[in-house]
């Protein structure tokens, strides 16, 4: 019993006189022994103090490890000259950012570190070459640019801190910049990741992947409804009747002509037949009501009366076209014109497709004049 209670006698004597022979209670087989131990390759790992999966936006992942670094820093585990070394600052906030960096960057350019570091007896890899890579006195990669000289920039713009291009941090990172524009697309949001002082080793792809499955993008990028289904021609299109029986009308916009030394605005006014898809110009000085009426009694004098016109619903030709049939109606045409009757149809709201015939006539049209 008093075995079990205070246990062998040399036990309760000193060290000294304790037997030194091989505990019995251990075989041969589970007895080690360890000569030497490599720990380089470990001490020089660095960890992140918070996990990078946990935090959706980049902000938040840095906010939260500076919560991390300022409590290490009140309980005295992390001390502010130990902060200075590993970080060049005090402050927790960039502590953690850098930390966050040197993270990813130890993961994704390993070669690229110990190159930079010791460059004895190795072959250079090519983003060291390409991009002009140093390590800065916070231990972060960086690309040496080209507009040193600039005294609008910071430093952080002019030498951005290298991302890799599969990194979760890199992602996160392109998805708050994403935010910041509004969700515009490729080239504005990479333009906000350089002017945070970063850069992509594939920025049009990184990009490209983290917009492409944006919800809000896809919803205002898609389509709102599906075109309805293709219908058969009108029959004024597909009959053999005479030119310009069924016409279109439309301007062009304004076009400069020269006058002597002076240059005026002036408009182009296009009927487009829609059987052979011919072409007749008149110029305008505006594109006011009269100036149109005047331009379909000179269409007429050449090509006869349309029996259909067609058009977009602007004013000048709503307003026109009722003004022509007012005067083809009055008594002084009556006697010449009380056989021909000209039918003026408007295509539908918010339905430009309708109207392609003429609308692909004026895009040729307009580029012979921007080619000459």
């Amino acid at each position: 019993m008093k075995f079990w209670l205070q246990g062998p006698e040399w036990l309760s004597s000193n060290n000294v006189v304790w037997p030194t022979s091989d505990l019995l209670c251990l075989n041969s087989v589970n007895k080690s022994i360890v000569l030497n131990t490599e720990i380089g390759s470990i001490a020089k790992e660095i960890l992140p103090l918070v996990s990078f999966e946990k935090y959706s936006k980049f902000s938040k992942l840095v906010g939260v490890t500076a919560k991390v670094i300022e409590a290490l820093n009140k309980f005295k585990v992390l001390k502010s000259n130990k902060m200075q070394k590993l970080w060049d600052t005090t402050d927790p906030h960039q502590c953690a950012k850098i930390h966050v960096l040197k993270v990813m960057q130890k993961q994704s350019f390993p070669s690229e570190i110990d190159f930079i570091l010791d460059p004895r007896n190795k072959k250079p890899p090519d983003l060291v070459n390409n991009l002009n890579l140093f390590i800065d006195r916070t231990g972060l990669m960086r690309s040496n640019g080209r507009i040193g000289k600039n005294k609008y920039f910071e430093y952080e713009v002019i030498n951005p801190v290298l991302l890799a291009k599969d990194h979760l941090l890199t992602r996160r990172i392109i998805e708050e910049a994403h935010l910041q524009v509004k969700h515009l697309g490729i080239q504005a949001t990479l333009n906000n990741v350089r002017l945070a002082g970063f850069w992509l080793t594939h920025p049009y792809q990184s990009v490209k992947n983290v917009i492409n499955p944006c919800v809000i993008c896809q919803k205002f990028n898609a389509l709102s409804y599906r075109y309805p289904k293709v219908t058969n021609l009108p029959k004024h299109r597909v009959n053999f009747v005479r030119p310009y029986l069924h016409v279109g009308v439309d301007f062009t916009g304004h076009i400069m002509v020269r006058e002597g030394k002076t240059e005026k605005k002036m408009y182009l006014l296009l009927f487009t037949c829609l059987n052979i898809r011919s072409v007749h110009m008149e110029l305008l000085p505006d594109m006011t009501t009269g100036q149109f009426v005047m331009a379909i009694i000179r269409f007429t004098n050449e090509h006869g009366i349309p029996s259909h016109i067609y058009s977009d619903n602007a004013k000048s030709f709503l307003m026109g076209v009722n003004h022509v049939s007012t005067v083809l109606a009055s008594s002084e045409f009556s006697e010449h014109f009380s056989l021909f009757n000209i039918k003026h149809i408007t295509i539908p709201l918010y339905a430009p497709w309708i109207g392609a015939t003429w609308e692909r006539m004026i895009k040729t049209v307009k580029t012979c004049l921007q080619k000459q």
